[in-house]
């Protein structure tokens, strides 16, 4: 299984990260950076798959693809601020994190607007 791998590395980095931590803080920093950039990778696969079944489906029931796309967007944008602002939080800048997850939230709000303008166009019709 691969949750259970990705669970073995992420304790081993956790007990690597508890002893580096009190001496060699931004080493610590840095095990925590190659872990997320880790589980990334070994996701992606997974990742690419299902946005090519949701596309295929999309596509045999002739639903835009657009705003299937707008959505990926902005889930991968919420987690690239989330694993970002964690990275910022174990670096003890939580100010920072903040700041950051503020920017990925009104970058959300912008990238969203095209699906509320459909929202809202398909409702006056139907009015």
């Amino acid at each position: 299984m691969d949750i259970a791998r990705i669970s073995v590395v992420a304790v081993i980095t956790v007990l690597l990260i508890a002893v580096i931590k009190p001496n060699k803080k931004e080493f610590a920093i840095t095990l925590s950076i190659i872990f997320g950039i880790f589980s990334f990778w070994f996701v992606f696969s997974y990742l690419k798959t299902i946005i090519e079944t949701i596309n295929f489906v999309l596509e045999k029931i002739n639903l835009d693809v657009t705003i299937f796309s707008i959505i990926i967007k902005i889930i991968f944008v919420a987690y690239i601020c989330e694993f970002a602002s964690n990275i910022c939080r174990d670096a003890g800048e939580v100010s920072i994190a903040t700041k950051l997850e503020l920017c990925g939230k009104i970058i959300i709000v912008y990238m969203s607007l095209p699906i509320v303008e459909a929202v809202i166009n398909l409702l006056i019709s139907v009015l």
